[in-house]
């Protein structure tokens, strides 16, 4: 009697475990969302993303577009640009900041760096302690000119103003010459992107002159200029679908997708429910799944006959997998689908790490019956 016990207090302590766990992680990831998003409460944005492929459309359309989404247009919103894409280093010997380590690296092939319009810098208050900021010039690249860049303040001691480097964007090789350093601290915080800048290389996005010729790396790039940010006050918020989303759906350069901030404005708008009453009935099902498993494992306990109780172990313990598996999927479905958050990986581990527990414990307990038999004979 003492051994399904032990083998079920096994799974149970197991599920409980990573039931918390998820959710812990789950939750914690949802607040960090949700403190982000209060620094924009007085706002709505709207984060654009391209989906489609650029390189089959017409860089003139998305000019078009790009030229009728300017704030100037509309004095209703504001419209940013702010991407980050890295830049391509072939160079040795030269020390910058990678995007997958973050630490100032030697030969570094991917180097961290954002592309922003003026815009942004004017309403963060970027400022810089060498050098000079953008001037209305530095946004238009002309053939065979270097790009300005602007460089963290974790830089100031490896480089100086006036240095100059190649680099490949977007499958293109430019020249870029330092104007200045940041002031350590300045930081960007719009529609849902937060980056303190003392280790990125900062570009102008830029637009071409007339004598620049067209390449895939420029397509990409007007792309992720009309992948922007949508800024407006809350209760101009409707604005987006009777001035924005007309213009992406009439420019034919493909399919447009967008992000709502802050949290609370996304989920009335696309859920029609306030978002803490979508996380109460999150944490409510997984209560009531977390019941009916206490009614099953009670159930078991009560088994008094031997025959029926090694059917009912069996189906009881797949009953037991089941709700647990259905909590995880629960959660993983509603955080892909409203959030974005992708866990399925993180699922697969725990399921397979009850049932390892599981397999092993049974195992145990089997070898343990054949040693007492043997030891009895």
């Amino acid at each position: 009697m003492k051994k399904p016990k032990r083998v079920l207090g096994l799974v149970i302590i197991s599920i409980c475990i990573a039931i918390t766990i998820c959710l812990i992680q789950l939750n914690g990831y949802f607040l960090k969302m949700l403190s982000l998003s209060r620094n924009e409460q007085d706002f709505a944005t709207y984060s654009i993303q391209h989906e489609s492929n650029p390189l089959d459309k017409d860089i003139l359309c998305f000019m078009d577009l790009y030229n009728k989404l300017l704030p100037d247009q509309n004095d209703e919103y504001e419209y940013y640009e702010l991407y980050m894409q890295y830049l391509e280093n072939s160079i040795e010997n030269l020390k910058f900041y990678s995007v997958k380590t973050n630490e100032l690296t030697e030969s570094c092939f991917a180097v961290k760096a954002i592309q922003i319009s003026e815009n942004v810098i004017r309403d963060h208050n970027i400022s810089v302690s060498e050098g000079s900021l953008y001037d209305q010039g530095d946004y238009i690249y002309e053939q065979n000119e270097a790009i300005p860049i602007l460089m963290g303040d974790a830089y100031t001691s490896v480089y100086e103003v006036g240095d100059t480097f190649i680099f490949q964007y977007l499958y293109d090789d430019y020249t870029f010459e330092v104007i200045g350093f940041l002031e350590r601290g300045n930081k960007v915080i719009l529609g849902g992107k937060s980056a303190v800048l003392d280790t990125y290389i900062i570009m102008p996005s830029f637009n071409i002159g007339d004598n620049v010729p067209i390449t895939n790396g420029l397509k990409i790039h007007y792309a992720n200029k009309t992948s922007g940010i949508v800024k407006m006050d809350m209760d101009k918020a409707n604005l987006f679908y009777t001035e924005i989303e007309p213009l992406l759906t009439a420019a034919n350069v493909g399919k447009y997708t967008w992000i709502i901030r802050p949290l609370e404005l996304y989920f009335k708008d696309i859920l029609g429910v306030n978002i803490f009453v979508f996380m109460g009935f999150i944490y409510f099902v997984c209560l009531i799944l977390f019941i009916i498993m206490g009614c099953v494992i009670r159930r078991l306990r009560k088994t008094k006959k031997e025959s029926n109780k090694r059917v009912n172990q069996v189906i009881n313990t797949v009953i037991i997998f089941g709700l647990a598996s259905s909590i995880y999927l629960l959660i993983n479905f509603m955080y892909t689908f409203v959030l974005g958050i992708i866990i399925i990986k993180s699922i697969c581990f725990l399921i397979i790490g009850l049932a390892s527990i599981f397999i092993s414990a049974c195992v145990n307990g089997h070898t343990r019956k054949r040693r007492g038999k043997t030891q009895g004979l």
